[in-house]
């Protein structure tokens, strides 16, 4: 076997040993699964308040059926880490598990030290009469304790 013909065969094995994903499942990427998909955004509000470096931010993607109540299909909660506004957020959810008369949006809060600080200012609609990307969560100031 000659120089070049082993010099090419340990790139090519390189090359495609190289390329496959480092950690965690392959069939996966950031944690989302091929099978899913998401709905992303930022999340934003109009007040001059900074976030503690340690607030959790908690978003949920929800049915609203007709009675009000709000079914949650799939949720998120991260650190916000001493990020400020605007935080970029991404959900992901299995289509396949949607009703297909259900009427979606996005619900979410923000909280610190067992109280709620940030709340949406209204469930923001999505995927049926709304977006999957580039959705905006408008939150304004809250009050309360957060039940458990």
């Amino acid at each position: 076997m000659s120089r070049m013909h082993i010099w090419v065969s340990t790139l090519f094995f390189a090359l495609l040993f190289g390329c496959q994903p480092k950690g965690g499942d392959a069939g996966t990427n950031n944690g989302i699964r091929k099978d899913q998909t998401t709905i992303s955004g930022v999340i934003s509000y109009r007040e001059r308040k900074s976030l503690p470096p340690d607030a959790e931010v908690r978003m949920r993607l929800v049915d609203l059926n007709q009675t009000g109540d709000a079914k949650v299909i799939s949720a998120i909660d991260f650190l916000t880490e001493g990020n400020q506004i605007p935080l970029d957020f991404a959900i992901p959810y299995e289509p396949d598990q949607l009703d297909e008369n259900g009427n979606f949006a996005l619900e979410g809060d923000i909280i610190f030290a067992g109280m709620y600080i940030f709340e949406e200012m209204q469930p923001v609609p999505v995927i049926t009469n709304g977006k999957r990307k580039d959705v905006v969560v408008m939150m304004r100031s809250a009050t309360g304790k957060v039940e458990e």
